[in-house]
């Protein structure tokens, strides 16, 4: 089937949008309004589903492992980075090779505060010697 007939007939059936983590959060609230804006605009339902454990981890598993059909899609985040480098050994799938982004729908600056002491630990400790930006 050409790319063009697939478009054209895509979804024919339910999408699943797997999330790696528990229903209420910020990803989980975004993933299912996109996913209430796609089945509005496609004619077809898109299912939300929660997938908790292993940072995220079961969730990827899980959509590596399904059938590369377009009809099982997941929400990724900065744990999907994280994850890769701390477990790169004990993993099963390698993100970058076993899937392929589709869309970007959510976009947030990670900040956040340090304690001065510890901060100041830190910074003595050399741990960030040469980077580019403080924390």
């Amino acid at each position: 089937m050409s790319r063009i007939a697939w478009t054209e007939s895509y979804p024919s059936r339910p999408v699943r949008f797997v999330v790696g983590f528990a229903p209420g959060g910020g990803g989980d609230l975004a993933t299912r309004l996109m996913a209430q804006w796609l089945s509005e605009r496609l004619g077809q339902q898109f299912v939300v589903e929660n997938r908790v454990g292993a940072s995220s981890n079961l969730a990827t598993e899980q959509v590596v492992r399904s059938s590369a059909d377009g009809y099982t899609l997941i929400q990724l985040n900065v744990a999907n980075a994280i994850n890769a480098t701390l477990y790169e050994k004990q993993l099963s799938f390698d993100v970058l090779r076993d899937l392929v982004p589709v869309a970007s729908f959510i976009w947030q600056y990670q900040s956040g505060r340090v304690l001065a002491g510890v901060q100041a630990g830190i910074a003595r400790s050399g741990l960030f010697r040469g980077a580019k930006h403080s924390i």
